[in-house]
């Protein structure tokens, strides 16, 4: 590994909008304190540490005191940083809503009905894009199988949007 490499994986993460708008509240045309440079501190840590735990531990497994204790703090100091908790952390650290039970119960829907087949699904900035199509599938052939699309508010409703218009081109009852 070159150094160029290592020092690129240890850079904290950049601010996000909510980072330089929670700043702007903070300082209040004032010069940051040392209290204030902690606090930034504190939400740079909890996001670092959040998006490590929803990718590798998953959004349900995680917790405000597994998150806590992997950044050696206090909850009271993570929900000080996020009032909301879990929830607002994923969407300031994931850039979308939280994933749901509906979105869980289409998923396994989705992998009973057609478990050969591949979906994928997308926040576009204004909806949610769910694609799905068959093991056959080429983007290259133009009279093959297709790909399914759903557009929705909510990742489950998009999923259950290109399911059932993937049921309806199959000429099956959607369920």
């Amino acid at each position: 590994m070159s150094l160029s490499h290592t020092l690129t994986a240890i850079q904290p993460p950049s601010p996000t909008l909510a980072d330089i708008e929670r700043a702007r509240n903070l300082f209040d045309q004032r010069k940051p304190n040392r209290r204030d440079l902690a606090k930034l501190r504190t939400l740079a840590k909890v996001k670092e540490a959040a998006r490590f735990l929803f990718v590798n531990v998953g959004y349900e497994a995680t917790t405000i005191r597994d998150l806590a204790a992997r950044i050696g703090m206090s909850t009271g100091a993570v929900f000080s940083a996020f009032p909301e908790g879990k929830d607002q952390i994923w969407a300031e650290v994931m850039a979308c809503p939280p994933p749901s039970m509906a979105l869980a119960e289409e998923v396994a829907l989705m992998q009973a009905l057609r478990p050969d087949w591949v979906w994928l699904i997308r926040w576009t900035g204004t909806e949610h894009l769910a694609e799905t199509h068959g093991p056959r599938y080429s983007p290259f052939k133009v009279d093959g199988p297709k790909l399914h699309v759903g557009r929705a508010a909510s990742p489950a409703e998009a999923l259950r949007q290109a399911r059932i218009d993937a049921e309806r081109h199959d000429g099956r009852r959607a369920q």
